[in-house]
């Protein structure tokens, strides 16, 4: 009991309430939304055509790990900009910039609200497709004859993302963080992706957007009346949040 003692009053003398500016990062998991049903695209050009349909339903759940500086501007108010990347299936991210205020609950927690602009991307696989023509030319750009093209959906969004952090300083320099976040998305820019080669030991990424006057895309034999992928809103995390010394005011 005195071991114990002495080490939670050792972290509590460690948990100063400063001003600081600080380092985040955090693991946590996503998930989109889809309506299951058939998407179908034909990319066609009175020269060449191209097109692939999947069937569609919601993705699996993406483990991410987030990253962020906080700068604080006066007095517990923090400009905050922000990262994510997907560690598990679909392939995609984001970035955030916003601002925060820091709520003192008690001597050494936290409560930090944010608000963020947010941008998104998702990238899932279509699959394998043909040409109608060898070598097929699209965005200015010429696939080497006879090598398969990959198409994949890829989504970027536009938002707002509300932020509560609960915060715990556990040390002078260090705290742990417990995030919910929520997305709320106002655009969203749909296009399909091609990869093949334009060489054989060369290939290349380039996206042709579905309002393309050359593309067609349809879900279940209809015209797509909303994003194929859309983000589920809410979020959680945890991670820790580094104090730089250097910076303190």
């Amino acid at each position: 009991m005195v071991l114990l003692s002495l080490i939670f009053n050792s972290m509590l003398a460690g948990a100063q309430y400063r001003h600081f500016d600080n380092f985040e990062m955090q693991l946590g998991f996503k998930n989109h939304k889809a309506t299951p049903g058939r998407f179908e695209y034909e990319y066609n050009n009175d020269t060449v055509s191209i097109g692939r349909g999947v069937n569609l339903g919601p993705p699996d759940m993406q483990v991410l790990i987030g990253a962020g500086m906080e700068f604080e501007i006066k007095n517990n108010i923090y400009l905050a900009v922000k990262g994510e990347y997907n560690l598990t299936n679909e392939r995609g991210g984001g970035a955030q910039l916003g601002a925060g205020y820091r709520l003192k609950l008690n001597y050494f927690m936290r409560l930090q609200p944010e608000l963020l602009l947010s941008w998104g991307m998702l990238v899932d696989t279509i699959g394998v497709t043909s040409p109608s023509a060898s070598p097929f030319r699209i965005n200015d750009i010429t696939f080497w004859p006879n090598y398969e093209i990959v198409s994949f959906y890829k989504t970027q969004y536009y938002g707002v993302q509300p932020k509560l952090s609960l915060v715990a300083e556990f040390a002078s320099n260090w705290e742990f963080r417990y995030t919910m976040m929520y997305q709320v998305n106002f655009v969203y820019n749909q296009a399909v992706q091609l990869r093949g080669n334009i060489s054989p030991t060369q290939d290349v990424r380039t996206s042709v957007p579905f309002r393309s006057e050359f593309m067609t895309t349809t879900f279940d034999g209809e015209p797509l009346t909303k994003p194929l992928y859309r983000s589920s809103g809410f979020t959680v995390r945890a991670g820790f949040a580094y104090k730089f010394p250097l910076n303190r005011r």
